[in-house]
């Protein structure tokens, strides 16, 4: 009985310090050890005129119990976490750790918490790991309501809220979570920018309106993923300032014809190595139509018309597509996209053979989708074209205002179209990302039974069972 008393201890002092997780297993094993140690106490002690052979008899025991005392204490000051869970849901992932090892400049990573944020013990435990993984990085801490001027220079708005500083290049990320960490040191390290511009001063979509026909959502969105956005103007920044200022161009539903001014920055814009998203909406700008077809795109004058939701009384120029092609960029798009006024893009192969290629087709069998202009004919058309030098034309503006961003994927094609344009690297997590173990919620009535069984209860229980043993042995005797 003391060996077993004794390898219990061990065990469980063993699962102590090298904190095995979950944290239920600690308190099975402290909780057996506990039990059969007030078992063992109770059987072996002895009357007072033996007390002192006891202790000699036992003094293996007891020299055991005090080194095991103070490996105890030494364990609490070099710790280890050994996780034994299956999706190693208490541990670095090794993708995090092989991004984190990829960093070669000095980098800071700050936190923005409150003092009495929960999530302070979780930060302080990623701040011990990455610290030991890598010298190059450096997690730093910073009280949010303190740390005012940091906050506003790094554009942070609400606790939790992350921005990776390497040299004058830095990245926000809306957490501390290990997917947030990974996406933003995949672009602190292919020092992409993470800087969207939105083009302004000609009936575009606006970013700071909130109604159906703004992007109010869509810019939530793209600030909650790390993005810096701003609105620029033709009139007002000249072609240096927008090239270095912004890694992608976004021009919303232009309306309005540009000033001959501006058409000229556009035509160098086009041309030069900048990426740039235009969508079009019902009504635009007779002069970008111009400046597309001399690159060899033609847009329809007339929205493509969906004969099948007129038998569900929807909108004749709605289309719902859910067949998609292979394209990378539709990858996560399960529920499909969802395109309002859509209108035809034609290429001109014999202008300029190379310049475009399709990255938006209808699939094969939408064969209720044709063109007004062509009648009977249908032949076949491209929703959005994809330059060489990183021009995306969309024939639907509408998909990414808040009247329309909701539905289907049609807020994740965007975050896809900005990361292929910014040019940011590919990052493949494993399922473990995705999948999360299954986790044993309890109630906190639930909870305090739980705790009160192994501190108490099982203890309690075995002592008991001992001392009816024990009494009854005292009797026969």
């Amino acid at each position: 009985m003391i060996w077993l008393t004794l390898i219990s201890i061990v065990a469980s002092m063993a699962v102590i310090w090298t904190n095995v997780q979950p944290v239920w297993i600690q308190l099975i094993v402290f909780a057996i050890s506990a039990a059969l140690f007030l078992t063992t106490l109770t059987r072996e002690i002895p009357k007072p005129e033996k007390l002192q052979k006891w202790f000699q008899r036992k003094s293996f025991l007891i020299l055991s119990l005090f080194i095991l005392s103070a490996i105890n204490i030494v364990a609490k000051k070099y710790d280890h976490v050994f996780d034994l869970s299956k999706s190693k849901i208490y541990a670095l992932r090794p993708e995090t750790l092989e991004w984190i090892k990829k960093i070669e400049d000095p980098t800071e990573i700050l936190i923005f918490l409150r003092r009495d944020d929960k999530t302070v013990a979780y930060a302080e435990w990623l701040q011990e790991q990455i610290n030991q993984t890598s010298d190059k990085v450096k997690i730093v801490i910073k009280n949010i309501n303190q740390e005012v001027s940091l906050s506003q220079k790094y554009d942070v708005k609400q606790t939790g809220e992350v921005v990776l500083v390497s040299g004058t290049q830095w990245v926000k990320i809306p957490s501390f979570q290990e997917k947030d960490l990974i996406q933003g040191v995949s672009r602190l390290v292919s020092k992409t920018s993470s800087s969207i511009c939105f083009l302004t001063g000609h009936g575009e979509a606006d970013l700071e309106d909130d109604t159906g026909e703004g992007l109010g959502t869509l810019k939530n969105f793209l600030s909650g993923t790390g993005y810096r956005l701003m609105s620029i103007s033709l009139t007002t920044h000249s072609l240096e300032q927008i090239q270095k200022q912004c890694g992608l161009l976004t021009i919303i539903n232009p309306k309005v014809n540009f000033l001959p001014q501006e058409i000229d920055i556009f035509k160098q814009l086009i041309t030069s190595p900048l990426p740039i998203l235009i969508t079009l909406e019902n009504t635009f700008s007779t002069n970008i139509r111009e400046e597309l077809q001399n690159v060899g795109l033609t847009i329809s004058s007339d929205p493509l018309i969906n004969v099948k939701n007129l038998s569900l009384r929807k909108p004749l120029t709605d289309l719902l597509i859910t067949q998609l092609n292979t394209n990378p960029l539709f990858e996560n798009l399960s529920a499909g996209l969802y395109l309002p006024q859509s209108r035809a893009l034609f290429i001109h192969e014999e202008k300029n053979p190379l310049a475009w290629s399709p990255f938006l087709t209808t699939p094969s069998t939408a064969e209720e989708i044709q063109v007004l202009e062509q009648k009977n004919e249908k032949p076949p058309f491209v929703l959005g074209v994809l330059s060489k030098n990183d021009k995306v034309v969309m024939g639907t503006g509408r998909s990414f205002l808040t009247s329309s961003i909701g539905y289907a994927e049609n807020q994740k094609l965007f975050f896809n179209l900005a990361k292929m344009l910014l040019k940011e690297p590919m990052v493949n997590l494993s399922k473990s990302f995705e999948e999360s173990e299954k986790q044993l919620i309890l109630s906190s009535t639930e909870v305090f039974w739980v705790k009160n069984f192994c501190f108490y209860i099982l203890p309690i229980f075995f002592t008991a069972i001992c001392f009816l043993v024990w009494i009854k042995r005292w009797k026969i005797s």
